[in-house]
């Protein structure tokens, strides 16, 4: 294979998702090819607050994503192994211009791979962008300063999805024969239960039956374990893996309360789609 001299990769995180994705965007921002680039890195699998379930919607997530970006002429290179193996033996490969992610939060193992990888990348003169997502800053010690910046970053136009120029033939069939075979075998590795879908699309479809169907039983329903599961929002696992935004969901829902404005619906049915900040 004759990979382009120049690529910028973007390292997917918990954040399988084409709209409203700020290091997506970054990564696009200045032109170039842009590779996608998931990885199952041993360590985090092996940590104590992971299971083979969570395996479940991070796979689902990515293959549907692979699908999206498919039809732009794009292919998602997923891998296994530490992130720091994993970029070395693509520097090996091609010249790798920058690297964009967004922060990942919520993890000590995660956190602690994201301070040991940004050691690597400066001994190595890689410029690495992070870029915040879901409205959580970090290293903001004071309380005013961090509610002042999630809510500038809340209150801001949604992200477009950015146009990824096709990669070369080559470098997408280098992607795909390595890909799919790993797919396949961290497929058999995760858990088989029936879970809630947990892609992009799915996320979507999600928000929409809350706002337009599901969330007239919110106010009583979400307290009864009987009626919770229809009359609950569903998006936790959607936030949590990153299959939208929390921008997305707050800008669906507001757009949905001025519609409701005089509409035949009772002001407490309303208040029941306020969003809690």
């Amino acid at each position: 294979m004759n990979p382009p001299p120049h690529v910028a990769i973007w390292w997917i995180k918990r954040d399988a998702r084409l709209l409203d994705n700020p290091a997506l965007c970054a990564a696009t921002s200045n032109g170039g090819l842009i590779l996608p680039l998931a990885i199952i890195e041993p360590s985090i699998l092996k940590s104590a607050d992971y299971s083979r379930t969570h395996l479940n919607p991070y796979l689902a997530a990515i293959s549907r994503l692979r699908e999206s970006l498919r039809s732009k002429g794009v292919s998602l290179c997923l891998a296994y192994g530490e992130v720091e193996e994993v970029l070395e033996g693509l520097r090996g490969m091609m010249a790798i211009r920058a690297l964009f992610s967004t922060e990942e939060t919520g993890s000590a193992a995660t956190f602690a791979r994201d301070l040991r990888f940004g050691q690597w990348c400066k001994a190595r003169g890689l410029p690495w962008f992070e870029l915040p997502q879901q409205g959580v800053f970090r290293r903001l010690k004071d309380r005013d300063t961090r509610m002042k910046r999630q809510k500038a970053w809340m209150d801001s136009p949604i992200l477009a999805t950015p146009y990824l120029p096709p990669l070369p033939d080559s470098l997408r069939q280098w992607c795909e024969e390595h890909t799919e075979p790993l797919l396949a075998r961290l497929a058999a590795r995760s858990s088989q239960a029936a879970l809630q879908g947990a892609t992009e699309t799915d996320a979507h479809e999600t928000l929409r039956s809350f706002l337009h169907e599901r969330g007239k039983g919110y106010s009583g329903g979400i307290s009864s374990p009987l009626t919770a599961f229809t009359a609950g929002s569903r998006l936790s696992p959607h936030l949590a893996w990153g299959t939208v935004s929390s921008r997305v969901v707050l800008h669906h829902t507001t757009q949905r309360l001025r519609e409701l404005e005089g509409s035949s619906f009772s002001l407490a049915s309303k208040e029941n789609l306020q969003w809690r900040r």
